[in-house]
């Protein structure tokens, strides 16, 4: 099962989405972004302790100080980064 549960950034952000499965962070994004819509399907609201442990971080971070730990996460659906042509120099 696939989780998601809502972060409130402080003023001047959007909120933050996460996703996960019960047992690691899958998945951050900014709500009302392209993610958003994508990966919004067959999921359930809940808090589990990863989303603590993540809104624990954040809340560190935001406020301006070092964390001190990662919460634990597995990257998922990852795309391909198109390589950008290399530049030549003109002769």
């Amino acid at each position: 099962m696939k989780y998601i549960w809502k972060y409130k950034t402080p003023e001047g952000f959007d909120d933050l989405v996460m996703s996960g499965d019960g047992e690691a962070l899958t998945g951050l994004w900014f709500a009302g972004s392209r993610d958003a819509v994508r990966r919004g399907a067959a999921v359930e609201l809940r808090e589990t302790p990863v989303f603590r442990e993540t809104c624990r971080w954040l809340d560190e971070y935001f406020a301006g100080r070092d964390p001190g730990f990662t919460p634990n996460y597995r990257i998922e659906d990852l795309t391909e980064f198109p390589l950008a042509p290399r530049c030549r120099m003109a002769t």
